[in-house]
């Protein structure tokens, strides 16, 4: 129970230096004030849905790795113990599972991710429309969307692979199950769509 406290007290001092950190600080509001002068409201919402797609992502990562470890070690794993494994840093935090050092790549997604997001929404909002051959394309929808759009089947896809390593169905066969489960309560005297 000590090592518990000890070690929630030591996570609270590290997110109250990082979060006190001036340059930490500083980037922070240079994002906000470049995303919203440049890029409107619709860059936040692009924005916080890739850095949930990157937690979804992490978090998945760390639930296979952390079964892999029991699994390997030949040890029983319970729900409690995953959350004590990912949350409090269990057995499964050791060289080759989950490793702090790891931890600096989520950041540097984060901060790509951000960059990309914010290029596009400015470079949509500078960029005149244009009209190709009766097609209009117009790079303030185009740009946004074409990023958005790449974060996020990266994620995805990430998400998949990880769901896969943990012995569970990939998303597609989570999509199609769900798609079954909504047709069976639409259509229920005709066994779902077909």
């Amino acid at each position: 129970m000590r090592k518990l406290i000890n070690y929630v007290n030591d996570l609270i001092q590290r997110a109250w230096k990082m979060f006190s950190d001036i340059q930490f600080l500083a980037l922070i509001v240079a994002i906000g004030a470049i995303g919203t002068n440049i890029c409107g409201n619709r860059f936040w919402a692009v924005l916080f849905l890739s850095y949930a797609a990157v937690f979804a992502d992490t978090l998945t990562k760390w639930i296979a790795v952390t079964k892999a470890y029991y699994h390997d070690h030949e040890l029983k794993l319970t729900t409690w113990l995953l959350i004590v494994n990912i949350v409090f840093h269990g057995p499964a935090w050791s060289t080759g599972y989950l490793e702090s050092r790891k931890l600096g790549r989520i950041l540097e997604k984060l901060l790509t991710y951000t960059v990309v997001i914010t290029l596009c929404h400015a470079a949509g909002k500078w960029l005149p429309v244009l009209d190709l051959f009766g097609l209009v394309f117009n790079p303030a929808t185009v740009f946004p969307a074409s990023a958005s759009a790449g974060v996020f089947l990266i994620e995805f896809k990430s998400i998949n692979e990880n769901l896969k390593e943990m012995g569970q169905a990939g998303l597609s066969e989570i999509l199609s199950n769900l798609v079954s489960a909504v047709s069976n309560k639409i259509f229920p005297n005709q066994g779902g769509l077909k």
